[in-house]
């Protein structure tokens, strides 16, 4: 994923919890990995991210009419939790 102007501003949170929700539940995303450009293109497993959107900013200007995906449990061991604003993803 990669966003410019408006669509990072207001739909980041809810396209990566969508993301982050769709690959726990994929077997198929056991070989996938989420590269993180702005840290130099570090790779990390997509199986072993977990959280996803805080609820008390997720929707503000997400795309309209739709929720926002409830986060992917932290509850295995080495698992990396994404924190997820409008605008913003940070890991925990």
């Amino acid at each position: 994923m990669h966003f410019n102007g408006p669509a990072g501003r207001y739909r980041l949170g809810w396209c990566a919890a969508t993301l982050l929700r769709t690959t726990a539940e994929d077997e198929g995303a056991a070989g996938a990995y989420f590269v993180d450009l702005d840290a130099g293109g570090r790779r990390v497993p997509v199986a072993r991210l977990c959280g996803g959107a805080l609820a008390s900013t997720a929707t503000i200007g997400a795309a309209r009419g739709r929720s926002v995906t409830p986060t992917v449990p932290c509850d295995a061991p080495g698992q990396r939790r994404v924190e997820c604003t409008n605008d913003h993803c940070k890991w925990a």
